[in-house]
């Protein structure tokens, strides 16, 4: 069984940069979406870099998805792209023709590491008000407890 996915939204120099870990297919495709929507709606910017480096498997649900995304960035004049796709991804994308999503050779892209803290080099981590992290014994929205991991 796979872990659950994440998606972490960093502000670049030249951008907006998120990073995929997990796999996206129609049980996350809404969660991703949710993101870049956020990330298209409310925030100036030129340029969404998604990394995919970490993602395990693309479907064709979370494909349609990005290419939808891409459609209304490049309506805003935003640059959507797809950058360090592995190979089973990059061939999904080829395989359903979204090629064009793909960071094209060459292009300067940005690429944080990931240590976890709100700011990584010259990147800022973006989170929601509150820190993003419940309080202890909050409960979800449907009125369950939280459980610390």
């Amino acid at each position: 069984m796979s872990q659950p996915l994440q998606l972490r939204l960093y502000t670049s120099p030249v951008g907006m940069y998120l990073t995929v870990r997990g796999r996206l297919g129609s049980t996350t495709a809404d969660q991703l979406g949710n993101v870049v929507g956020t990330a298209l709606d409310r925030l100036d910017t030129g340029r969404l870099s998604i990394d995919l480096s970490h993602t395990e498997a693309i479907d064709l649900a979370a494909i349609r998805a990005l290419t939808g995304y891409r459609t209304v960035a490049l309506r805003r004049g935003i640059a959507l792209t797809v950058v360090n796709a592995p190979r089973p991804v990059r061939a999904a994308l080829h395989a359903c023709r979204a090629d064009d999503l793909l960071v094209p050779p060459g292009t300067d892209t940005p690429e944080p590491a990931d240590s976890g803290g709100t700011t990584v080099g010259r990147f800022h981590v973006l989170r929601p008000a509150g820190g993003g992290r419940p309080a202890p014994g909050a409960t979800t929205p449907a009125g369950g407890r939280r459980h610390r991991r």
